[in-house]
């Protein structure tokens, strides 16, 4: 009975992850507690291993939930320092499907949690981009060489990122709000926040001056099922997206513990915000008993 119901349980769990499982890049920490200097990339889209300055940053169970947004592994917490910068370099996933020519569409989300108060001067980051975030204690310098898209976080509040051949970043004038699912009691400075959903969309050459254009959203809990299409914060600069190939994240000034999770990229919203669907996982339970009544 107990071999019966532990073949039908992984059947439901195969099902759930083929309806949706189209992500060309997907990390979700689930290497071994500890360090994640040094670390290979535990799923796909990714090659090398993971690097950092300063800062020990550390993969530990469980993952973080969001919902339904579908999950593995566990997480990785950037931890309390003058910075941390942690980055990882891809595969030729993203380039061979032609997400990132002319014209095409490419969209991203990570799970993001800050659950440590890290003082008034505090900064974060989260970027696809030609070379990791350069490393140094100040948070206005939270920067990069070349180019890049990315996200922007200070004391809780997300605008979108570029670089363009430039060491000093360009945010939005817009942004997002974390969404704060699971507050945290009493948060000193209001600035401590339970798990978002934060979801990025890149447009090469979106208008007419061929620049490119950068759109972040953060999802409320009831609201992952739906691409969003209006509002969100957006960037435009002109960016050699044929050149990217680093996804980094960092923290700057005493930042607080920062923590990731679920970072995916892929051609369409639906990729990167993938959702069990019951139909489908129940309909693959139904074969797997009818296979197992027929050998008894």
């Amino acid at each position: 009975m107990k071999k019966t119901s532990t073949l039908v349980f992984t059947a439901i769990m195969a099902c759930c992850a083929s309806a949706n499982a189209a992500a060309l890049v997907y990390e979700p920490f689930g290497q071994t507690a500890g360090a994640l200097n040094g670390k290979a990339a535990s799923t796909t889209g990714l090659t090398g291993n993971w690097s950092q300055d300063q800062t020990v940053t550390v993969v530990t169970p469980p993952t973080l939930n969001y919902g339904d947004l579908e999950n593995a592994g566990g997480q990785v917490s950037v931890g309390n320092g003058n910075g941390t910068d942690v980055w990882v370099t891809t595969s030729s996933a993203l380039g061979d499907a032609g997400l990132l020519n002319d014209g095409a569409t490419l969209w991203f989300s990570y799970v993001y949690k800050k659950s440590s108060h890290g003082g008034s001067n505090e900064h974060s980051g989260f970027a696809f981009a030609t070379s990791q975030f350069t490393t140094g204690s100040s948070g206005p310098a939270l920067s990069a060489a070349g180019y890049g898209f990315g996200t922007y976080n200070q004391n809780g509040v997300l605008a979108a990122l570029s670089y363009s051949n430039s060491t000093a970043r360009v945010t939005s004038s817009a942004s997002e709000s974390l969404q704060d699912s699971t507050p945290i009691a009493s948060p000193a400075n209001n600035d401590r926040f339970g798990e978002t959903l934060v979801i990025g969309r890149m447009q090469w050459n979106a208008d007419s001056g061929l620049n490119d254009s950068l759109t972040i959203w953060t999802r409320a809990l009831d609201d992952i099922s739906t691409a969003p299409t209006t509002g969100g914060a957006t960037r435009s600069a002109l960016i050699l997206q044929g050149q990217l190939d680093t996804i980094t994240f960092a923290q700057r000034n005493s930042g607080g513990i920062q923590t990731y999770d679920e970072i995916r990229f892929g051609a369409s919203f639906a990729d990167v915000s993938p959702i069990p669907e019951p139909s489908v996982a129940l309909l693959g339970a139904l074969g797997v008993l009818g296979l197992l009544r027929r050998r008894r």
